[in-house]
């Protein structure tokens, strides 16, 4: 395997970010740069992703979320007066 190593990558033109036409992998345990944008059709597969400000238009699917979601929009629940009501009915 040969090593490349250079300080700045841009596209053929010099004005915007590079296409990784076939992925791109990070070595378990590497801090990826804070500039980084992931700008991605398809699947984005990560065991550990730990960022903010994140936006999604699609699925996000998890194992877990973390933190309580009161700043979360859109997401379809049970409104409080109806969860009171199951608790007494049952």
């Amino acid at each position: 395997m040969s090593v490349l190593r250079v300080n700045k990558i841009t596209n053929e033109a010099g004005t915007g970010p590079v296409e990784f036409t076939n992925g791109v992998s990070f070595p378990e345990g590497v801090a990826i740069p804070s500039d980084l944008a992931i700008n991605t059709t398809g699947v984005v597969t990560a065991t550990n992703l730990v960022t903010t400000n994140v936006y999604v238009t699609g699925v996000v699917t998890a194992t877990t979320f973390v933190g309580n979601g009161s700043q979360m929009t859109s997401v379809p629940g049970t409104p409080s007066g109806k969860v009171i009501a199951l608790h007494l009915i049952s």
